[in-house]
């Protein structure tokens, strides 16, 4: 059936290539549907990001990637991803024939538009002041006058700005930050206190907005934009197919994808179950941490630690992204270690499939002597995935670090994993990163660990 649906496409994407300027034939590097159809594979680019596109536990996830992945799967073809470092890379790369489409909210301008079709793939949105609430808070985009507002060097706001700007008298001083500064890390520089302003569009400033309270993103500095994907002109029917495929798209789909990546998703709610218990007992599971972790060389305590962390020992719980059970391991995950959906919330074969995953994970560092050492990394791992610690272990030792030591060494080095300069590093290969929830697991766990230990048993 799938080949026949390929023909199907092959032969209407043909019929689309016959439609074409024969000026844009001439150039093979840009290909429309028939190629991308008869090769199997669609190219996308994006930039790493905490909404667009990031791996969680090794599983590349994010707004934009999931719906490429949809779109690619209509059309009966794999999704070859290549990320970039800015927007103007992005366009230079579509321009070339390197990519198909950009599946990066982009903002159309009037000159793009005479080479590039854009594709509203994210709700409008207006640009958004991001700055810090209290009295001295701006009230209206007037006010800016005489203020200065940083922004990424080739942001899409800048072109708003400049016009602002002349709205309200020209004296706003727009600062251009260095290629390397992406707008998250604008947004954690006015969080800390570095910055005064800085400029983002809607959802992504409510989203930091939800996790930094103290962010007032009250002020529009515009209004709202069409946000999406891009492709060139020239593909004639690869447009025609995304543009049935958004017609024909679920609004649920949408929303549910809105939901789990550009809102604060609250369906993780910890258990209370023994969370203050004082009693010698640490969990009903209690047994088979007892009976699972010699397997693993670790004391039970340690892999009860890790199951309050994860599930707060509900074995019923499923997380915004997908990880399931005590132990909340991704389905692809469990599957390699004897989970199905028949047994994914049992709570032993959990536990068991759990164990067996950080004994893979021991095996990874198994050059780390250390036995404390290499549990951190262990820990880390099973948050984060062991990709961006391994990413991290080669910035530290191409930056003169101990790459077997984790606070001070890797540990900072995966903090850095959320700035350009260090995750477009060549040594690098899985990109951005928010270290913040991972750090904060290895020192959680192993304090939760310390106090069980602490207890008479």
């Amino acid at each position: 059936m799938r080949s026949v649906t390929k023909v199907i496409f092959i032969l209407c994407a043909l019929i689309g290539c016959l439609s074409c300027n024969k000026k844009t034939t001439q150039i093979p590097a840009q290909r429309d549907l028939l190629a991308i159809v008869a090769n199997d594979t669609l190219h996308v680019g994006t930039i790493f990001g905490p909404t667009t596109y990031f791996y969680y536990r090794d599983v590349p996830m994010g707004y934009d990637y999931d719906l490429a992945k949809s779109f690619a799967a209509s059309i009966h073809t794999h999704l070859k991803v290549h990320t970039y470092s800015s927007v103007e890379e992005l366009y230079d790369q579509l321009e070339t024939g390197d990519i198909d489409l950009i599946a990066f909210p982009c903002v159309p301008t009037r000159e793009r538009k005479k080479t590039f079709t854009y594709f509203s793939t994210h709700k409008n949105a207006p640009l958004h002041l991001v700055q810090i609430g209290g009295k001295e808070a701006i009230k209206n985009a007037a006010q800016l006058q005489e203020k200065r507002i940083y922004i990424p060097r080739n942001s899409q706001a800048y072109t708003r700005l400049k016009h602002l700007n002349m709205e309200i008298g020209g004296n706003m001083r727009i600062i251009l930050a260095h290629d390397s500064v992406s707008i998250d890390m604008l947004i954690a520089d006015v969080v800390n206190g570095k910055l005064p302003y800085t400029a983002a569009y809607a959802p992504l400033a409510q989203l930091y907005q939800q996790y930094y309270p103290q962010l007032d993103i009250s002020v529009a500095l515009g209004v709202e934009q069409t946000l999406g994907w891009v492709t060139r002109n020239s593909s004639t029917a690869l447009n025609e197919t995304i543009s049935l495929w958004l017609e024909k798209m679920d609004e649920t789909e949408i929303e549910k994808l809105y939901t789990r990546y550009l809102r604060k998703n609250n369906t993780f709610k910890p258990h209370p179950y023994f969370e203050t218990s004082s009693t010698s007992s640490i969990s009903p599971y209690d047994q088979w941490f007892k009976e699972y972790a010699p397997q693993i060389n670790w004391d039970w305590r340690l892999l009860a630690a890790v199951a309050f962390h994860e599930s707060r020992f509900n074995p019923n719980t499923v997380s915004p992204m997908g990880a399931c059970g005590l132990m909340q391991l991704m389905p692809v995950t469990g599957a390699k270690f004897g989970l199905d959906s028949l047994n994914m919330f049992d709570p032993e074969a959990n536990i068991a499939a759990g164990v067996q995953y950080i004994k893979y994970l021991k095996m990874v560092y198994h050059d780390i002597e250390n036995k404390e050492e290499k549990t951190k990394f262990v820990l880390a791992s099973y948050n984060a995935g062991p990709a961006h610690v391994l990413d991290a272990m080669k910035l530290t030792e191409k930056y003169g670090g101990d790459p077997h030591i984790w606070y001070g060494n890797v540990e900072y080095y995966l903090q850095k994993k959320n700035d350009p300069e260090f995750y477009n590093d060549p040594v690098v290969r899985y990109g951005y990163f928010n270290s913040g929830p991972t750090r904060s697991y290895v020192q959680n766990v192993l304090a939760t660990y310390h106090n069980y230990i602490s207890r008479k048993q």
